[in-house]
């Protein structure tokens, strides 16, 4: 009868122990916090102040460039703290309608706030300030590139790998440009306006950098042919002063992955640097917070 009782408390501690491990796996006591940084716009951008080289600054919210884009001025001051080797460049990178001499091209990581910027560096002259492509901005302790973006509520998280970021919503595929580390969303766009209706397919950059819904490759072949066969119009677009800085089409509908938007002025670049993809997809799209997956190229719009 004793050794009957004593069997009894063994399997109970047992079950105990088994209970309090799975515990213990379902909620670690260490758990990954997410890094917050609350956003701020600015003359059509998306700003966040964090500490980069042990100085705090305002970095502008992108995804529509190859590098993480640093001041001339702010590299001279705190270069012993970037410590980075750099290779001299004669390149130029064009930033809304205005080009800038690179200087200096590195590659490595930067500590961005408690985050971490891994990638591309350029140094630009007679530029201010810091530009971050988000799709390469990490967590530190996974390395994860889970990003969630809630542009309604002004922020941007980075968090730490885990299935609950990304169970809900609406999943879309991307994919990433081989040359330059574009975030692309393959879409099917769908025009209607005063002419006519057209329908574009083909890769979109997401760009956060972009303050307009959508801006178009002005060299597309689908485009120009929508054009020339009257189904679209190309209006100018003047600033203050009456002249003409771009081209535009006003949509009275557009249908783009998976939402419609009305009476919708679209961009139209007649320099696209020689891209191959149909266009930009602006902030003015995400209205929603939206999850990324930049290692598996994955979005997740909530």
């Amino acid at each position: 009868m004793h050794r009957h009782t004593k069997t009894n408390e063994t399997m109970i501690l047992k079950s105990i122990v088994s209970t309090l491990l799975s515990l213990l796996l379902a909620f670690p006591l260490f758990a990954k916090s997410d890094i917050v940084f609350p956003l701020k716009m600015n003359q059509g951008h998306f700003y966040f102040e964090a500490d980069v080289a042990k100085q705090k600054v305002e970095v502008m919210l992108e995804s529509g460039i190859p590098a993480l884009l640093i001041g001339q001025d702010f590299y001279q001051q705190h270069k012993s703290e970037i410590n980075i080797p750099f290779q001299l460049s004669k390149s130029r990178i064009r930033l809304l309608n205005d080009l800038y001499d690179i200087t200096l091209i590195g590659k490595g990581r930067i500590k961005i706030g408690e985050a971490i910027y891994e990638g591309q560096i350029f140094i630009v002259e007679d530029y201010e300030g810091i530009a971050l492509p988000v799709q390469h901005l990490k967590h530190p302790d996974d390395h994860s590139q889970l990003i969630s973006i809630d542009l309604p509520q002004k922020r941007l998280t980075v968090k730490a790998w885990s299935k609950e970021a990304m169970s809900d919503g609406t999943r879309y595929r991307m994919k990433q440009d081989k040359n330059l580390g574009f975030p692309l969303l393959e879409s099917t766009l769908r025009l209607s306006t005063a002419k006519g209706e057209a329908t574009l397919k083909g890769n979109l950059i997401v760009d956060f950098g972009n303050p307009m819904l959508l801006f178009l490759n002005g060299e597309n072949s689908q485009l120009k042919k929508a054009v020339a066969n009257g189904n679209i119009e190309l209006k100018d677009a003047r600033n203050k002063e009456g002249k003409v800085v771009a081209k535009g089409i006003y949509a009275t509908k557009i249908q783009l992955v998976g939402d419609e938007f009305d009476d919708v002025m679209i961009g139209v670049n007649p320099n696209p640097n020689n891209l191959k993809h149909l266009g930009y997809l602006g902030i003015k799209f995400f209205d929603r917070p939206v999850v990324f997956d930049f290692a598996r190229m994955q979005m997740i719009i909530k």
